[in-house]
């Protein structure tokens, strides 16, 4: 499962549990009513919690592929690209003079 999600049922589960027990002292209930409230609140609560950080991270993951689907790299400009033909120097290359990395190619 993922990460948001995991993280958004712990939160809600926890925090369904702490409102359930102020709750019942609150209103003056023993102890075991108390804690069997919270337990049910909890389990609500990460139900809940998974399926909207599910969602969450869905919706994320959708948003940031659409973003670059639609903000492609920046094209180099021709007078770098004309000043690279006139030093020699093959097109790609970055500013150390080494050529980009190839794909499947190791980080040295």
């Amino acid at each position: 499962m993922d990460t948001p999600s995991k993280t958004v049922s712990g939160v809600l589960g926890l925090a369904a549990f702490a409102v359930a027990c102020l709750g019942g002292l609150a209103a003056r209930d023993t102890p075991d009513v108390i804690l069997l409230q919270a337990i049910i609140a909890m389990l609500i609560g990460a139900v809940l919690g998974r399926i909207i950080g599910a969602m969450g991270a869905q919706g994320m993951r959708e948003h940031v592929e659409r973003h670059i689907a639609s903000n492609p790299p920046a094209e180099e400009p021709q007078e770098l690209l004309d000043l690279r033909e006139a030093r020699g120097e093959a097109p790609g290359n970055n500013a150390r003079g080494a050529p980009p990395p190839t794909q499947g190619a190791r980080a040295a």
